[in-house]
């Protein structure tokens, strides 16, 4: 496997765990882009290590690269978490599901970063329209002709004696 990355122009950094203390030790180091995982090894498996990986709450592709495995075990290792198997037989699959999960990975990375930052962005905007004196709001017109509330800041109570929950459910009370 090593001789795979390396002639594909990879220099790996790996470690080779055999028991969850192991496993645990090295995902806590940091800095893993992948998991490779045989499926049985004596006195610990993939679905074991799989499970660790969960646990710290780490999104890093887990792919099982085994011999020993059947297809319900490997279908139930799929549906549990892994991100792929393939068969030691078949170790052609193996660098083009490497750069599939890493890129993938890569979107989830991303996709986290945005919704931080959208959060973080309506929690300043929140913060700001609480704070501005009278009435923060956003309106849309409907093609019937009718008006619907996206937001309306806390100010509406002050000016319209309406709480926000009111004013966007009964759109119609906005004088």
């Amino acid at each position: 496997i090593l001789s795979l990355f390396r002639n594909a122009g990879y220099t790996p950094d790996y470690e080779i765990v055999d028991d969850a203390q192991t496993m645990r030790e090295a995902l806590s180091k940091g800095g893993w882009d992948l998991v490779l995982s045989d499926h049985n090894m004596p006195g610990f498996n993939a679905v074991s290590a799989l499970n660790i990986l969960q646990e710290l709450q780490l999104d890093i592709p887990f792919i099982i690269v085994s011999g020993a495995i059947n297809e319900e075990t490997a279908v139930a290792a799929m549906r549990a978490g892994a991100h792929d198997y393939l068969s030691k037989n078949k170790l052609e699959r193996l660098l083009p599901a490497v750069k599939r999960e890493l890129r993938e990975a890569d979107i989830r990375a991303e996709r986290r970063a945005a919704l931080k930052a959208v959060r973080e962005s309506e929690a300043r905007f929140r913060a700001l329209a609480a704070n501005i004196p009278g009435m923060v709001f956003q309106l849309q017109r409907r093609m019937d002709n009718s008006l619907a509330f996206l937001y309306a800041s806390e100010g509406c109570q002050a000016l319209l004696g309406l709480s926000p929950a009111q004013l966007l459910a009964a759109p119609h009370l906005f004088p």
